[in-house]
């Protein structure tokens, strides 16, 4: 995109006659996440896995006070975009972007939008495009400069260099290397707590020469005052209902405050989509009321549910989005939806309040399955004070009929299990006790004897020095050393221990029927503790994250998860090498790419997580592909998971460095070494209103 201006700008030395916008849908091109700054801070919450992103516009060029408007024609390629992460931040603090745009240096800004800004009739000059954005942060290599100049209130952490009479040197003086830039978290903590909101982070580099100003990169900051968890009917969990049994309804923030608007989209998971959006220039010119970014690259998701506050009061819509279903030919529908989806898939909706009711009609067209239900709270400057994802499962009516936890007709279903640790939806499942009838075992340093009176065991076999037993769906092999027999006695010393699981079977939404078992060893035998394993269809947020972080190390992402495996054991300290093996119908691994983009992986008790060795065994007697994975660590809970090219906007928590001596607050006004702070209010909020010019969002009407 180039946006030529009707002149040339000068301030302070800056000149500035021309923009160049990237194409930042492109993640080959331009990345931007967020990373934590005091390590809890964010909160990550997937999006739907998006095939293709195309966007579409009803012209190339637009001229608005003289400005000019040019769209390059790349723009209109598709974009593979991936499962994508919106990332928002909890807590006041101040952002830790991550940048990464190959072969470019420049200057990475944040800044939040004034909501009181109203442009005016008469040429825009920089002394209007200063008062588009309230306050504002430049990073740097080694520092970060803050600056409100409604408030006179400026400080710098690290430091900033630059002339206070030369914008343009300012901006070359801090240029980063933004092939693989981030900010220092400890540097962010330094600063003095935000002000909640919306804010835009953007990356420019300014050629004097040419007196251009490069876009490089953009992502959409939300910066809440706290997290605040979306409940549907009351209740802060994930729910349930049978299949056109569902009642309405009703999502609400646990904590309403402050919410004036709430929007919702409900789509179904494990399945990718393309997604379009059709943009209406002229609209999208004169209706920058509620949007301070462009329509989101990395964000798509964001930008469809706080779009969606607009579209449903009957505004002229800027951006028209349709959600396919890869593999589906049924023509997306807007009967449920403001935003057109393929039937059974989904359904949107809004309310100006602080609840939206999603009616029994639109989820008694959801077909059987899992399905996420997002949500965002707007207040009345329309910024996002609240945002949350839970799931919502049609399930398959039994025999005896039912109604839904929604409200619908019926005895109530009880909901997912709403413990976000564990499994929302168990399967088949084992448990089992290490304990043997007419059994004893003694311990003596690092050695464990045993004696066993095989008149009062059950179904116990001798065969040279291996004992093996079954019980609850669990084969026993004890492998022992001086091993004695004395009548219907025998003795010796256990050496090591083999469980083998027998297969765990049950049937996973539209995937159809899995089946998965294990092998795991002990190096003695734990007496009287337990060991349980359970299929998990709806896998908890906590383990799909941490699934995508382990990923990011081998440049991968989540694609889909099939289903999980959850080994839990009570009383064991130590667990050896396991074997890991899960079958999946041929369908669902062709479907997302073949054996090559499948993976197991393992999240252990503590939270580590793993990506285990993969290998296609061929298949079972009902035609299922088979995978195995050893994993030497031992059990807890196994994915068998697809697998696709990162997109880089995963988080990946950043530790503040301990010992580092962190003032809670800068006091206004003192800059410390580098720039004088007089530059900082005219650099930061100049710099970021100027690249808004090429997202066409200079007017806000009221």
């Amino acid at each position: 995109m180039t946006v030529t201006l009707d002149k040339v700008y000068n301030e302070k030395g800056m000149n500035v006659s021309s923009i160049e916008v990237l194409d930042l849908a492109n993640p080959s091109v331009s990345r931007a996440e967020l990373l934590s700054t005091d390590g809890t801070d964010i909160k990550t919450i997937t999006a739907p896995e998006v095939r293709y992103f195309t966007r579409s516009f009803n012209k190339e060029t637009v001229t608005v006070r003289g400005v000019t408007i040019t769209l390059n024609s790349a723009l209109r390629d598709p974009v593979s975009i991936g499962t994508a992460k919106v990332q928002v931040y909890t807590t006041p603090h101040v952002p830790t972007p991550k940048l990464v745009v190959p072969g470019e240096s420049g200057n990475p800004l944040l800044a939040k939008y004034n909501n009181s800004f109203a442009c005016p009739e008469e040429p825009v000059g920089l002394d209007d495009l200063l008062s588009a954005s309230e306050c504002g942060y430049l990073y740097a290599a080694d520092g970060i400069a803050y600056a409100n100049p409604e408030t006179g209130t400026y400080a710098i952490s690290g430091t900033v260099n630059g002339d206070k009479n030369d914008l343009g040197l300012t901006l070359t003086s801090n240029e980063v290397d933004l092939s693989s830039f981030s900010a220092d978290p400890a540097r962010s903590g330094m600063m003095s707590a935000p002000t909640p909101g919306k804010y835009a982070l953007t990356a420019v580099q300014y050629l004097p020469t040419d007196e251009k100003v490069r876009v490089l990169a953009s992502y959409p900051v939300v910066i809440l005052n706290k997290d605040i968890s979306l409940t549907m009917n009351g209740k802060a969990a994930d729910s349930s209902f049978y299949a056109a049994k569902a009642g309405d309804v009703a999502l609400s923030f646990q904590d309403r405050t402050g919410v004036a608007h709430t929007s919702y989209l409900i789509i179904k998971q494990g399945t990718a989509y393309d997604l379009d959006a059709a943009v209406d220039v002229d609209a999208l010119v004169s209706d920058a009321k509620t949007h301070i970014d462009t329509v989101s690259p990395s964000t798509p998701l964001l930008d469809i549910l706080t779009w969606g506050v607009n579209h449903e009061v009957g505004k002229d819509r800027p951006v028209t989005y349709t959600v396919r279903a890869v593999g589906k030919t049924a023509t997306p529908s807007t009967t449920w939806s403001d935003v057109a989806i393929t039937p059974g898939y989904g359904c949107s909706g809004y309310a100006a309040a602080s609840a939206a009711t999603v009616p029994k009609a639109a989820l008694n067209t959801l077909g059987v399955g899992a399905y996420s239900v997002y949500a965002v709270g707007l207040n009345v400057d329309h910024d996002v004070v609240a945002i949350d994802r839970k799931t919502i499962t049609v399930k398959k009516e039994s025999s005896g009929g039912g109604g839904g936890s929604g409200g619908g007709g019926g005895s109530p279903q009880p909901p997912v299990r709403p413990d976000t640790t564990g499994p929302s939806t168990p399967g088949a499942d084992l448990h089992s006790a290490f304990s043997l009838s007419g059994a004893t075992f003694e311990t003596a340093g690092e050695a464990q004897t045993f004696s066993i009176n095989l008149g009062e065991a059950d179904r116990v076999k001798v065969e040279g020095d291996i004992i093996t037993f079954k019980k609850n769906g669990l084969l026993f092999e004890m492998q022992a050393s001086d091993l004695k027999k004395d009548g219907n006695t025998v003795t010796g010393t256990v050496q090591s221990v083999k469980v083998k699981a027998d297969p765990l079977e049950t049937e996973v939404g539209d995937l159809g029927d899995v089946s998965a078992r294990f092998t795991a060893e002990f190096p003695s035998f734990p007496v009287n503790a337990t060991i349980g394993a359970t299929l998990v269809e709806n896998v908890s947020e906590n383990v799909a994250s941490a699934y995508s972080l382990a990923l990011l190390d081998e440049g991968l992402d989540v694609s889909e998860i099939a289903y999980t495996l959850k080994v839990t054991k009570k009383g064991i300290e130590q667990c050896g090498a396991a074997t890991i093996t899960m079958t999946v119908p041929p369908e669902w691994v062709t479907a997302r790419g073949g054996v090559e983009q499948i993976r197991i992986l393992r999240q252990a008790d503590d939270g580590t997580t793993q990506v285990l060795e993969t290998v296609f065994k061929g298949y079972d007697t009902d035609g299922r592909y088979i995978f195995e994975a050893a994993s030497p660590d031992g059990l807890s809970e196994i994915g068998l998971v697809a697998v696709t090219a990162s997109t880089g906007v995963t988080v990946r928590p950043t530790d503040v460095g301990i010992g580092v001596e962190t003032p809670s607050t800068l006091p206004a006004g003192e800059a410390g070494e580098g720039l004088p702070v007089g530059v900082i209010a005219v650099l930061l909020v100049a710099i970021v209103a100027i690249a808004a010019v090429g997202y066409f969002y200079m007017q806000k009407k009221e």
